[in-house]
């Protein structure tokens, strides 16, 4: 059980991330999760978007470097859940 929180951020590993959105959904908490942007697109998922939808896809217009070597591989978006299960989407522009 996490520790008292307001909020659930984080980047789970991707080949977790329908088991992450489920627990997260149990702790009845708001959470935003970093996923990949085709995330979405797999068919098996579509029975979860339905049932846990999303508030919010935010798709940024970067894509991250996690090594830090300048070979950033993968489009990505902030997926976040507080509530509102009309999904909304917005692309995120990169912060100077």
């Amino acid at each position: 059980v996490p520790k008292a929180c307001d909020w659930i951020i984080t980047n789970p590993p991707f080949n977790l991330a329908e088991q992450f959105i489920r627990r997260c959904d149990a702790l009845h908490k708001p959470f935003a999760l970093l996923l990949k942007s085709q995330f979405w697109h797999a068919a098996k998922r579509y029975g979860l978007f339905q049932t846990i939808s999303p508030t919010w896809i935010l798709p940024l217009t970067w894509r991250p470097d996690f090594t830090g070597k300048g070979q950033a591989m993968m489009d990505m978006s902030w997926v976040v859940w507080n509530g509102n299960s009309d999904t909304r989407y917005r692309p995120l522009k990169r912060p100077e």
